[in-house]
């Protein structure tokens, strides 16, 4: 496409920076990029566990855990510079800060949760049905409980607009870039 998100590429960046002051020809061209895909893929498995814990157990979740780090596409591009695993990782992180947040009623969870979605949305331009998913299971919730939780709406609000944020001052430092 000619338009691509930005955030897979700009994630690339430290791995490519570290490989420039190696000599030219030098492995670490190879070895960097593929030992960040390795990090992020750990923490995407991470927020797997994180997201399922509170609603499974902890042997539950970890057994879930394996299941997906166990699954074809996963293993296959763990350790490839793709988004697709990233895009995972930051979707699981914002359900669980959002899960988080739902619990223990802290708006910071809900910052965080927001922070999530705008850099979901800026790996992968599709991604803007997560915040759509999470303010329809907020209503279907509060249909369920024949009441508003005014502490949610907020935390939808504060959610939304971390997420605006992000995702707008990402473009923003993007574009600054070139």
């Amino acid at each position: 496409t000619l338009i691509r998100p930005p955030l897979g590429s700009l994630l690339w960046l430290p791995a490519v920076a570290l490989a420039d002051r190696t000599p030219v020809g030098n492995s670490a061209y190879l070895i960097w990029p593929h030992l960040l895909a390795c990090l992020v893929s750990f923490l995407s498995a991470l927020a797997a566990f994180c997201t399922m814990r509170p609603s499974l157990g902890t042997t539950m979740a970890l057994w879930a855990t394996l299941l997906f780090v166990a699954e074809r596409l996963f293993v296959r591009f763990a350790a490839l510079a793709m988004v697709d695993i990233l895009v995972t990782g930051l979707a699981l992180a914002t359900i669980a800060a959002w899960t988080h947040g739902r619990r223990r009623g802290r708006f910071v969870w809900f910052v965080v949760a927001g922070a999530g979605m705008g850099a979901a949305m800026l790996t992968r331009y599709n991604l803007p049905i997560l915040p759509v998913a999470i303010v329809l299971g907020e209503c279907l919730s509060a249909a369920a409980a024949r009441r508003i939780a005014s502490r949610r709406v907020l935390g939808l609000f504060v959610a939304g607009i971390t997420a605006a944020t992000v995702f707008y001052a990402g473009h923003v430092w993007t574009f600054s870039l070139a």
